[in-house]
């Protein structure tokens, strides 16, 4: 499935985000099977604490949050970009893949983003340019 098919199912279902305050070992029976999360809690959340994660429909992930009230406040979303890493950094783990993306509460605040963006990348590469016209200039003029 596209990413877009996917996150416009998710947002029509109206999925609720639930904040929960758990104890270490109930963190780790509730990603049990992630490796990753699991190493996550077991090296980050101190004995004896607690932590929050948010659930929405049967995805639980760790998180500060706060969060929407559920997922049908978004009305507008693009994926961004991604990217591939290894777990920590360290090329002997797992790859993993990372999806990045934005969403605003109306279709009309996502392109007035999508705007800028390609101005900040304009300017970017206008001030990149200059730089490097800076750096060797020009001999045929």
């Amino acid at each position: 499935k596209s990413i877009m098919a996917e996150v416009a199912k998710i947002t029509k279902k109206k999925q609720k985000f639930e904040r929960m305050v758990v104890t270490k070992d109930e963190a780790l029976g509730l990603v049990a099977g992630n490796p990753f999360k699991e190493q996550i809690i077991r090296t980050k959340v101190p004995e004896g604490t607690r932590t929050t994660v948010y659930k929405c429909g049967d995805f639980i992930d760790l998180c500060r949050g706060p969060h929407l009230v559920h997922t049908g406040k978004v009305k507008a979303f693009s994926a961004t970009r991604h990217s591939a890493t290894n777990w920590l950094g360290d090329t002997d783990n797992d790859s993993l893949q990372r999806m990045y993306g934005i969403s605003f509460p109306d279709k009309k605040m996502l392109k007035v983003w999508k705007e800028n963006q390609e101005k900040v990348r304009f300017l970017f590469c206008w001030g990149a340019i200059k730089v490097w016209l800076a750096q060797h200039p020009c001999q045929y003029v």
